[in-house]
């Protein structure tokens, strides 16, 4: 209960309150596997043996998963700081913990959940990176990372979402060209760019990113 709540928070980009609810996750988890390695030496039934056994597995990767989570929350607190080096850091970490988790999980579908949020990690990783050292080409990774993110979406929402931010990145690219060489064509790709990715963030319901992906074609344009 307190993981859903804590994504909730995630996707209203509540991010100070997400990180919060994540970490009070993180403890019951922990509260949980101590209470289950105490009881488990008492156990005689064999078949309650294996389902706590079971148990203290899935506790340990829910905590995993909380800790991942984590991560990924302080990166965009940092990335709206400003600090993009940091926020890169952060990234690249919750994406390594997400690929332990997908090793150890069983169910198909739930490696393509976390294939989903480890890849995303990976391209918004190569993102912030992009805006730290103004990197046309990092931000052309981030976008072919974000394009590979959709095929494991959970939902068209999620895909539509993916599809905007790759989007934005190819105009950040092509933005970054246009300031540096003031080449109009760059211009010109880099607003085609920012439209599509207006659009695709508009069918995910994310407004804010919408009008923000508009701005920064105003940017552009000034």
């Amino acid at each position: 209960a307190q993981v859903e709540k804590a994504e909730d928070l995630s996707r209203s980009e509540k991010s100070e309150e997400a990180l919060q609810a994540f970490e009070q996750a993180a403890r019951l988890f922990t509260e949980t596997k101590k209470s289950l390695q105490t009881q488990l030496g008492k156990i005689e039934d064999l078949d309650e043996k294996q389902m706590a056994t079971s148990m203290l597995k899935t506790t340990d990767l829910r905590h995993e998963y909380c800790v991942a989570r984590m991560r990924l929350e302080e990166a965009k607190i940092l990335d709206k700081q400003g600090d993009h080096h940091s926020s890169s850091e952060k990234y690249g970490s919750a994406a390594q913990t997400f690929e332990r988790i997908t090793q150890a999980l069983d169910s198909e579908q739930d490696k393509k959940e976390i294939r989903f949020t480890s890849t995303l990690s990976r391209a918004w990783q190569k993102m912030t990176r992009a805006e730290a050292e103004t990197s046309p080409a990092l931000y052309v990774e981030a976008s072919q990372l974000f394009e590979e993110a959709k095929e494991f979406s959970p939902n068209e929402r999620a895909k539509m979402l993916a599809l905007g931010h790759s989007r934005f990145c190819r105009a950040l690219e092509a933005g970054t060209k246009f300031a540096d060489t003031r080449d109009t064509t760059m211009h010109t790709a880099a607003i085609k760019h920012l439209e599509s990715a207006a659009n695709y963030y508009v069918q995910a319901a994310f407004r804010e990113a919408s009008e923000y992906a508009k701005a920064t074609g105003l940017l552009f344009d000034a």
